[in-house]
């Protein structure tokens, strides 16, 4: 499926989203109204990660890079 606007998905999963375009494009897509998720090998369990929690206050939902986060409805990676 070709995605021409923003209108095309309303559930984005971002691959490295701790970077500093792709953090910074989660947040915008986060704030107009899309439900974010997004992993990053920078993300440990049990491990503070600044980032990562900028993100979940925004609402953005933050995995680790396992393929957990990828769900049915995941519309646009």
């Amino acid at each position: 499926m070709m995605i021409s606007s923003l209108g095309d998905f309303q559930h984005p999963f971002f691959i490295g989203i701790a970077g500093s375009g792709m953090s910074a494009l989660a947040q915008y897509l986060q704030g107009i109204g899309k439900n974010v998720s997004g992993s990053d090998r920078y993300f440990k369990e049990g491990e503070y990660n600044e980032i990562k929690t900028k993100l979940e206050a925004e609402g953005i939902k933050c995995f680790l890079q396992d393929g957990s986060g990828i769900t049915d409805f995941t519309d646009l990676v």
